[in-house]
């Protein structure tokens, strides 16, 4: 699917009900205040659930969006969409509350009361709109950071409990479906179909894999200080076909592990069947790696991400990476040898120490297409690039970087200032290809 043809598919998601309702309501000329009201009510309701049923659709692992897209980009839609929705449902909920109000000479607050003690499925659908507005206030990144990720990851299933909630609601109570049999089978038929791809995605997949390809903990090895390699066995492998670039979200099935899923970029192109994620101690979790024992069944979600040699259109590359982004970097570059791309890496640390895969990475530099260059911001010592990445040091070391298609990963300001050096050193925008792996 191209990119511009999924906001095409969102706008006619929105536009076709909104004309159906249109149809349906006929001319608005007639209609006092408070019917003008419950009329616009409705509007808002329809596009609520849209937008909800679109913020499932973002998160199911459908491969029609996530090959399209990358599943970060998906979750970052996620995350905004979830404002809109907030905005629809708070237009949908108090316009039905001061149209009613208005109908029957009652003041919002008694309104509200009367909703909750008389009117069928409406108290379900007030605690289910309650509650999908827990879950957006929980993604503001001031409150998100006060949470583990584990715990903010887990309050997001109220959100499948609030549309649960509300479905009775919209059936019986929208006068759009009320008195049309066809909308209403139509509109049940939709919001089952997108579960489904969320349940088929998040849940059976994942247990499916976990039987079929069996996959384990091989060996666990420290790379630095921080940075633990884990080299996961499979079997039948090559059906799952992962590629170097790509991540999976990991679920180690041990006592500490078990209850915590997270995201991990593949280190090295798959070899036989073995899969290797390179993680560096950020936290709890992670801090915990070393602590993993060889055959610890694990259960992994993925692969997924267009982060992968496959983009390059052209034989110029060039990678830059930031400290633990080095990791899919790392698998693109053996992938982008093999189809004979002349590759420069540039690789950023702040110390000599925290050079991950090093001695990988400069294995290669025997291959003529490659040249590997370390920029290092804190180390004396150090006799090579120091500083941080600018443009002077790009278009130094880089001379013809506007002809090259380019790679980044690293952590996020830094990708975002590369980007905009890059942008200004006259990179098209759509030979900078990145990915963040946090979800």
């Amino acid at each position: 699917m191209a990119k511009w043809s999924f906001g095409v598919l969102y706008l006619l998601s929105l536009a076709v009900p909104a004309i159906a309702w249109k149809f349906n309501h006929g001319t608005f000329a007639d209609l006092d205040a408070a019917s003008l009201k419950l009329v616009w009510c409705r509007l808002a309701g329809l596009f609520a659930v849209i937008v909800i049923l679109w913020q499932f659709l973002f998160i199911s692992r459908a491969k029609w969006l996530e090959q399209t897209f990358g599943l970060d980009r998906l979750t970052r839609f996620h995350h905004f969409n979830g404002f809109l929705a907030v905005v629809c449902l708070l237009l949908h909920g108090s316009l039905a509350t001061m149209g009613h109000a208005g109908k029957a000479d009652l003041t919002t607050w008694e309104q509200t009361v009367d909703f909750w003690k008389v009117w069928n499925f409406l108290p379900a659908a007030m605690i289910g709109q309650g509650l999908f507005f827990l879950v957006v206030i929980s993604s503001l990144g001031f409150i998100r950071k006060r949470f583990s990720y584990e715990t903010w990851h887990w309050s997001h299933f109220l959100g499948y409990l609030a549309m649960g909630l509300a479905f009775g609601h919209q059936i019986t109570k929208g006068k759009d479906f009320v008195t049309h049999d066809n909308l209403r089978h139509l509109w049940t038929g939709f919001q089952f179909l997108v579960v489904a791809t969320l349940l088929w995605g998040r849940t059976f997949l994942p247990i499916f894999r976990y039987f079929r390809y069996r996959f384990r903990v091989e060996r666990v090895v420290r790379e630095t200080d921080d940075v633990t390699s884990v080299y996961i066995k499979a079997e039948r492998l090559a059906e799952l076909a992962p590629r170097g670039g790509q991540f999976i979200l990991v679920r180690f099935l041990a006592k500490g592990f078990w209850s915590e899923a997270h995201p991990f970029s593949l280190s090295q192109p798959p070899h036989g069947d073995t899969l290797r994620l390179t993680i560096k101690k950020l936290g709890d979790f992670t801090s915990r790696i070393p602590d993993l024992t060889p055959g610890t069944r694990v259960m992994i979600d993925g692969p997924h991400g267009i982060f992968t040699a496959e983009r390059a259109r052209g034989k110029k590359i060039l990678l830059i990476a930031g400290g633990i982004g080095i990791t899919p970097l790392r698998s693109i570059l053996e992938d982008l040898l093999a189809k004979d791309c002349q590759v420069t890496l540039l690789y950023t640390n702040r110390q000599e120490k925290g050079i991950v895969l090093r001695s990988e990475l400069e294995s290669y530099t025997a291959n003529p297409n490659f040249r590997l260059i370390h920029i290092l911001s804190n180390d004396e010592a150090w006799q090579g690039e120091k500083g941080t990445l600018d443009d002077e040091k790009i278009k130094r070391l880089v001379s013809d970087v506007f002809d090259r298609e380019v790679f980044l990963c690293g952590p996020p300001p830094m990708m975002a200032g590369v980007h905009r050096i890059l942008v200004n050193l006259r990179v098209p925008s759509h030979n900078i290809y990145d990915e963040r792996f946090a979800l």
